[in-house]
C-alpha cells in the first residue's frame, strides 16, 4: 500500500544497503534519503494508477505499436514518480556510457513533451524529486552487475541524485581545484596542454565554469599566455568546424565581403581555435580579454554594452556560416517543458506560474514565412488550450497571491495573427551578458562560450541578451536605469533587423529560462526573482500575440 511514509522509509532501506556495499558512502547516503523522505512528506499525498517501476525497459516498440510491460510493481501512487524514474534510468545509462549527453536530454524532452500532450495538462511537480530517488535506488546496481569500476559508479549516481535534490549552481566560483568527473576525460588528461609548447610545471589551471557530466570550462595561465580549456562529454568537433568557419567568414567580412548589414565589421571578434583532441574531448582556444555586457553595466556603461550586442547581431546576419542543428520556436517549446518540471520541482506555484508562460507561448508561437490562414478547426483547437490555460489561472490564483500579477497578463482574447520570425541564420544558441565581451581600444564586439550554436533566427540571440539583461536590474535596482540604457541603444542599433513581436516571444521565453537558472541555483532570494521573472515573462509574451 502506498503512503509518503512508505516512501521516505524505503529510500532510508536503501541507503542503508548503499552504506554496507561503500561505508564511505554511507553518511552521504543516509544524508540524502533523509532529506528526499522530508522533501516527500511534506507534498501533499495524490493517489493514481502507476507502473510503479516504469523505465525503458518496460517499453516495447514494434511495427504494430508501443506495449508496456511488467506491471507487478502498479500501484496507486504519485504519477511524477513514473516520469522521475523513467529519467533517472536514462541517466544511469549515460554514466554507464551507453547514451549520450545529448541523446539524454533528447529523450527527457521528448518524454515529458509526450507526456504533457497525452495528459493535456500540466505536467505533475515533484519530477526532480522523484529523479533524485530514481538514481538513489539505482546507486547500487554497478556492484550487483560487477560493472568495472563500480565504486566510481556508484558515486556518480549518488552524486547526480544529490544534484537532482538540490542543484547547484552553474557558475561556480573561480577554483584551482579541478572536479573528478569520469563523463569529461579532458579533466583526468590536463597533460594535453603540454602539446602546445607550455611548461607544464608553470601552467596555472582554474574551473571557471562547470556542468557535471557535460561540460567544464577551465582557464590556462603559462606566463603572459592565456588560454581557455573547454572540456566536454561529447566530440568537440562540431565547435572546432564552427571556430573555423567562423574565423574564415570574419576575414571575409573584413576584406569587404558581407553584407545585410554586417558591413566588413573587422573588428568583430571570436576566441582563435588553437588546438582540439576528439579522444580527450578537449577544445582550446585564445582568451578574449575584456568587460563582458554584464560588467559593462554594472560600470555605468550600459550604452556601451548595448551597441557591442546590436553590432555583433548585425554581423551575425551576414556571415555565410551554416553550420548547426536548426534552432527556433519548436526546439524552445520542448525545452520548455524541462523547465517547467524543474520549476514544479523547486515550488509548485513556481510550477503553475511557468505553465501559464507555456501555455501564453503556445498561442502567439511565431512562424517562419507568411502568415497561415484562418481555419475553424485551428480555431477551436486554439480556444480550447487557451480555455483550458484560463482553468489553470484561475487555480493559480486562487492557491498563491503573489502570481496574481503574472496570471492577470493572460491576453483577454483570442488573437489570429501570430509573430514572424526572421530568415534562419547563425545564432549563438544562450547569448547571455556573460557571453559578449568589449574588446576594447574602439573595437568591436567579442563572443566566447559557442557550445550551443545552431541555425535560427536573430530574435533568438536577442531575446536571451534582453532577458539577461534585465535579470541585472532584477538583482540590484540601482542598475535598473542602466539596464534600460542598454536596452535603448540595442533597440537602436538593431532597428530594423529585428521583428518586435518575435522578439517580445522570444525575449519572454528566455525569462522562463532565466527563472528555471534561478531556481536550479537556489541562490538568496532564488523564489522571490524566479517569481518576477516569470511575471515578466507573461507580460512579455502577451507583446508577441
Amino acid at each position: 500500500y502506498w503512503t509518503r511514509e512508505a516512501e521516505g522509509a524505503g529510500l532510508v532501506a536503501r541507503a542503508r544497503e548503499l552504506g554496507f556495499i561503500c561505508p564511505l558512502l554511507a553518511r552521504r547516503a543516509d544524508a540524502l534519503a533523509q532529506r528526499l523522505g522530508a522533501q516527500l512528506a511534506a507534498a501533499p499525498a495524490v493517489r493514481h494508477p502507476i507502473h510503479g517501476d516504469f523505465s525503458a525497459k518496460q517499453v516495447l516498440v514494434g511495427d504494430e505499436g508501443v506495449a508496456i510491460i511488467d506491471f507487478d510493481l502498479a500501484c496507486y501512487g504519485d504519477p511524477a514518480e513514473d516520469v522521475g524514474n523513467f529519467m533517472a534510468g536514462v541517466e544511469r545509462y549515460a554514466l554507464r556510457g551507453d547514451l549520450s549527453p545529448r541523446r539524454v536530454e533528447a529523450l527527457r524532452d521528448g518524454l515529458l513533451e509526450g507526456y504533457a500532450l497525452a495528459a493535456r495538462s500540466r505536467l505533475p511537480p515533484r519530477i526532480g524529486l522523484y529523479a533524485a530517488a530514481g538514481l538513489l535506488r539505482r546507486a547500487g546496481l554497478p556492484f550487483c552487475y560487477r560493472e568495472p569500476d563500480w565504486e566510481r559508479r556508484t558515486e556518480l549516481l549518488l552524486e547526480r541524485a544529490e544534484a537532482r535534490s538540490n542543484p547547484v549552481p552553474k557558475r561556480v566560483k573561480v577554483t584551482t581545484e579541478l572536479p573528478q568527473d569520469a563523463a569529461l576525460p579532458g579533466l583526468v588528461a590536463i597533460h594535453a596542454l603540454a602539446g602546445l609548447g607550455l611548461d607544464a610545471n608553470r601552467v596555472e589551471v582554474r574551473l571557471r565554469a562547470y556542468t557535471p557530466g557535460l561540460r567544464a570550462t577551465l582557464e590556462a595561465r603559462a606566463g603572459d599566455r592565456r588560454l581557455a580549456v573547454r572540456a566536454y562529454a561529447e566530440d568537440p568537433a562540431p565547435e572546432a568546424a564552427l571556430y573555423r568557419a567562423l574565423a574564415a567568414g570574419l576575414e571575409r567580412g573584413g576584406k569587404g565581403g558581407g553584407g545585410g548589414g554586417g558591413g566588413g565589421d573587422s573588428e568583430v571578434r571570436v576566441p582563435p581555435l588553437l588546438a582540439w583532441d576528439r579522444d580527450l574531448r578537449l577544445l582550446v582556444t585564445g582568451w578574449l580579454e575584456g568587460p563582458t555586457a554584464d560588467e559593462l553595466v554594472k560600470s555605468g556603461r550600459g550604452e556601451r554594452a548595448g551597441e557591442l550586442a546590436a553590432r555583433w547581431l548585425r554581423r551575425a546576419a551576414a556571415l555565410p556560416v551554416t553550420l548547426g542543428p536548426s534552432l527556433g520556436a519548436a526546439c524552445v517549446l520542448r525545452q520548455a517543458r524541462s523547465w517547467i518540471a524543474e520549476l514544479g520541482a523547486a515550488a509548485p506555484a513556481l510550477g503553475a506560474a511557468a505553465t501559464v508562460v507555456e501555455g501564453v507561448l503556445a498561442l502567439t508561437r511565431p512562424q517562419e514565412g507568411a502568415r497561415r490562414r484562418r481555419r475553424p478547426t485551428l480555431y477551436a483547437r486554439t480556444a480550447g488550450i487557451l480555455h483550458r490555460t484560463r482553468q489553470r489561472v484561475a487555480a493559480l490564483r486562487a492557491s498563491d497571491p503573489a502570481l496574481r500579477m503574472a496570471a492577470a497578463a493572460l491576453p483577454a482574447r483570442l488573437a489570429w495573427t501570430q509573430p514572424t520570425e526572421s530568415a534562419p541564420g547563425l545564432v549563438h544558441g544562450a547569448l547571455s551578458v556573460h557571453h559578449l565581451i568589449d574588446t576594447g581600444d574602439g573595437g568591436g564586439p567579442g563572443v566566447i562560450d559557442w557550445e550551443r550554436f545552431g541555425q535560427g533566427p536573430a530574435e533568438l540571440d536577442a531575446g536571451m541578451f534582453l532577458a539577461t539583461l534585465w535579470r541585472i536590474g532584477l538583482e540590484d535596482e540601482a542598475l535598473v536605469r542602466e539596464a534600460a540604457r542598454a536596452e535603448g541603444a540595442f533597440v537602436t542599433g538593431t532597428a530594423g533587423l529585428l521583428h518586435r513581436r518575435a522578439l517580445s516571444w522570444y525575449r519572454a521565453a528566455a525569462l522562463l529560462r532565466v527563472a528555471y537558472q534561478a531556481a536550479s541555483g537556489r541562490e538568496g532570494d532564488w523564489l522571490g526573482r524566479a517569481r518576477a521573472l516569470l511575471d515578466e515573462a507573461v507580460r512579455v509574451a502577451e507583446a508577441a500575440g
